[in-house]
């Protein structure tokens, strides 16, 4: 399977997850939270596709004392 399409379907479960849960959100707390379900939609690949890959660069480079190098980077996707 390519990875464009591996790409195109993470939105999809994204959002499934998001309505799973949702489910049992609204059954224990009776409300549901559409903004949530949006937040995890850009949340989600956000972390994945910059967070993460910047945080292990910057453990990687921390026994060189360069981890700066990668936190800040990182903490631009931290912000946004």
């Amino acid at each position: 399977m390519a990875a464009g399409c591996r790409l195109c379907r993470q939105p999809r479960h994204d959002l499934d997850r998001s309505v799973a849960t949702g489910a049992f959100a609204a059954y224990h707390f009776n409300r549901l939270s559409l903004l949530g379900v949006v937040a995890n939609l850009l949340g989600v690949p956000l972390t994945g596709f910059w967070i993460m890959p910047w945080g292990l660069l910057a453990m990687l480079l921390m026994p060189l004392g360069l981890e700066r190098f990668a936190l800040v980077p990182m903490g631009w996707g931290v912000e946004g």
